[in-house]
């Protein structure tokens, strides 16, 4: 049915019509709004920390020269936009308009109207809009994190419900709350960090947490193919109200999990985690950067002959090398843990840390000094005497050796803890090789007891075990140390069974000036870059998986070198750069 209207007639008609008409989902009777901000809605910020707000639909009423809104900061009007109506002898025709507003803690109203020459009718206002950042976190309980706080602020904000006498909660519940009074609460740690955010950068954050504690990595791959938005799947949940709230940007996915199959001795984790990530990148187009967070030494209550903590520990710590636009993290070191969840206080730094760590990037600050977990780079033997290890990490770090730590164990006893015992050569924790450790700027250096040709080496043990009469292990109720962090208290990422690289034997004075290799991007999609950091002679080859050899070159006085690998097939190289005097290293290149 179709309505004709004369000026002031029309306007009337449809000012009781909309009077009349209760508003359901993006209508408002005759006016169908395919985009329109929602009360307390965040959008986007671009880079220039401004966003646009899209307001677009379909009149379907004959007979209005254009449609307009009125801009509103904090009750005040600091905007007009509006659209021409082209009917082109139809009944209906669309709009758009494109509002813009700044990212701050500044509440904005939009007032959408229909016009005429001479006369407007007000269909509907929208309240409490701001512009900032989009974070999703998922995993099980150190994700979920439901230690609730006393902070709260509107403009921290996320997708739920507003909790009401029912206690009936649905997975289909997206309303936009503020981020303290919600369910699923975002966490205490998600919590802290938008209030540093708020605080430190003064931007406004929705923060969508899809987490539940004890679920398997398994568990949030149902229905993520078949029906990748049931509301009744852990893969569906998050991602409706990740679509209910439409974000063009999110800064960053946090994926915190891995403890579930610590426990349980499920060995396919990596596999699991590779279908999960391709499901990521498949729905989620938006994300920034996919963010791993390692998981903390498990408290096991019984003996296992294969345990996988450490293994599964590693992998997490590895995605970044593994998998495109992912970073890594590691809660290792952060107070109040009780061998498998943190103290509010704890999870409260964790989202401190957090902060720090994202805001070089996210937030260009210049303070981008040990932010970061530092990550075991290369390991060598001093000489060869093998006697002396040396593992270097990130460039950059400056680590600090920590101090033995005396507790009482679990016989009442003085149980002391030393740095040096939590390292392990060959994968054997029965045995304390070391005599002695220290650092020295980005690097650690470890005094064997005696010499011991080992081939891989391991930092902290995979688990640790409570009431077990094993001589052997760690017999504490809670391991809280000591661990290698950085200057800023960071602590290292914990690493399983890397490599001793036997191909450089370093004398002393070679410690001073060692063998640089930096090769990227990795993973790599068509040219493998080389940077040898100073320009010598070098013989470069790479190798795949089964020792065919892909490529070689004696780069001659050269600095950088170029490889091109568009035709190759995909996956895991082997590349080797040996210099004049015998030094080699090797790097693992992952061809996309």
């Amino acid at each position: 049915m179709s309505y004709i209207f004369k000026s002031s007639v029309g306007l009337f008609v449809l000012l009781i019509i909309c009077s009349l008409t209760e508003i359901y989902g993006q209508r408002v009777y005759s006016v169908y709004f395919n985009q329109l901000p929602t009360d307390m809605q965040l959008y986007a910020r671009d880079d220039n920390n401004m966003a646009e707000v899209p307001i677009s639909g379909i009149i379907e009423i004959p007979g209005w020269s254009h449609m307009s809104v009125i801009t509103y900061r904090n009750g005040e009007k600091v905007g007009y936009h509006k659209s021409l109506l082209n009917y082109q002898g139809r009944t209906s025709t669309t709009f758009e308009m494109k509002p813009t507003i700044k990212a701050e803690m500044a509440d904005y109203s939009f007032e959408v109207f229909a016009c005429k020459a001479t006369d407007s009718i007000s269909l509907i206002k929208r309240n409490d809009v701001v512009a900032g950042d989009f974070y999703v976190i998922s995993g099980q309980s150190n994700a979920s994190a439901t230690i609730f706080g006393n902070w709260s602020s509107k403009y921290a904000r996320t997708i739920a419900r507003i909790p009401d006498e029912s206690p009936a909660i649905t997975p289909a519940d997206t309303l936009w709350i503020p981020a303290a009074w919600s369910w699923t609460y975002v966490g205490a740690w998600g919590l802290e960090l938008q209030k540093q955010i708020l605080e430190e950068e003064g931007i406004p954050t929705c923060v969508i947490n899809g987490s539940l504690p004890g679920k398997k990595i398994s568990e949030f791959l149902i229905d993520s193919d078949t029906n990748p938005i049931n509301v009744n799947s852990l893969y569906g949940s998050l991602l409706t109200r990740v679509r209910k709230a439409k974000p063009t940007r999110i800064r960053a996915f946090f994926w915190v999990h891995g403890e579930q199959e610590a426990l349980e001795y499920i060995k396919t984790y990596p596999e699991q985690y590779d279908q999960l990530y391709k499901k990521w990148v498949r729905d989620y187009p938006e994300v920034d950067q996919f963010i791993v967070l390692q998981t903390n030494l498990i408290l096991l209550n019984h003996e296992n002959s294969v345990p996988i903590s450490g293994s599964i520990r590693d992998f997490l710590r590895r995605t970044k090398y593994l998998y495109a636009k992912t970073d890594h993290f590691s809660p290792i070191g952060i107070a109040g843990y009780d061998g498998m969840h943190y103290s509010r206080p704890g999870y409260e730094e964790l989202g401190q840390r957090l902060f720090q760590f994202l805001r070089p990037k996210v937030y260009k600050s210049g303070d981008s000094d040990n932010v970061r977990s530092a990550d075991i780079r290369k390991v060598q033997y001093t000489s060869n005497l093998k006697n002396e290890i040396v593992l270097t990490f990130d460039e950059g770090q400056m680590l600090k050796w920590a101090n033995d730590t005396t507790i009482r164990g679990e016989d009442g006893q003085p149980l002391t803890i030393s740095l040096k015992d939590l390292f392990y050569l060959d994968g054997d924790e029965t045995k304390k090789h070391f005599s002695a450790g220290r650092v020295d700027s980005n690097r650690v250096i470890l005094t064997l007891k005696e010499p011991f040709d080992a081939k891989k080496i391991s930092y902290l043990p995979s688990y640790f075990i409570k009431n077990l009469p094993d001589p052997t292990k760690l017999k504490i109720g809670v391991f809280n140390g000591p661990y290698l962090k950085n200057k800023r208290g960071v602590g290292a990422f914990s690493f399983e069974n890397v490599s001793i690289d036997h191909g450089v034997i370093l004398g002393d004075e070679d410690l001073i000036e060692k063998l640089f290799v930096n090769a990227y991007p990795n993973p790599v999609e068509d040219f493998l870059s080389i940077d040898f950091e100073q320009s010598r002679s070098n013989t470069v080859e790479v190798y795949s998986l089964t020792g065919k050899r892909m490529f070689s070159e004696v780069a001659v006085y050269q600095r950088y070198l170029e490889i091109d690998m568009k035709i190759w097939p995909k996956g895991i190289y082997i590349l080797t750069v040996k210099t004049g005097n015998g030094k080699m290293v090797n790097r693992k290149i992952f061809k996309n």
